[in-house]
């Protein structure tokens, strides 16, 4: 699992917004975030297995990609179109992290498929919007 978490970092280091790509270790649960804004932290959860015989399993898989900001803006109906957009620009962000990810596949495991999009609920200042892309790939074990 090592070397897909580092492919799909790797990934989305490439996306120039961007400012802070690291595994979600609860990083966003602290009064002051120890991240750069905006920021993907990254979790990998394995739903299922299936035993293909006792060494070869293939894992069903999600990427739970979480993204952030400091949001400060204004996005009402009554503000000024040009402020709304820059305040809306998350949406940007977000469609930059799908396009990247959504249908990527690699020699580690097949093509990622968005499944969810949401917002997470939190009482400051900070964005979270939760992105899950499901994957599956085969573990084998040495015995």
């Amino acid at each position: 699992m090592k070397a897909i978490f580092k492919e799909i970092t790797a990934l989305l280091d490439e996306i120039p917004v961007l400012k802070w790509v690291d595994e979600d270790k609860g990083q966003l649960n602290f009064e002051r975030p120890p991240v750069l804004f905006p920021c993907a932290l990254v979790e990998i959860q394995i739903n299922k297995t299936e035993d293909l015989n006792r060494n070869i399993q293939n894992c069903d898989a999600i990427i739970l990609v979480r993204l952030a900001w400091n949001f400060n803006g204004e996005t009402s109906t009554k503000t000024p179109e040009l402020a709304r957009d820059k305040s809306l620009q998350y949406y940007d962000d977000v469609e930059a992290v799908r396009q990247k990810l959504h249908g990527y596949e690699s020699d580690h495991f097949n093509a990622l498929s968005r499944k969810q999009f949401y917002p997470e609920k939190r009482p400051d200042a900070i964005k979270v919007v939760a992105m899950p892309f499901a994957f599956s790939f085969r573990e084998t074990t040495d015995n």
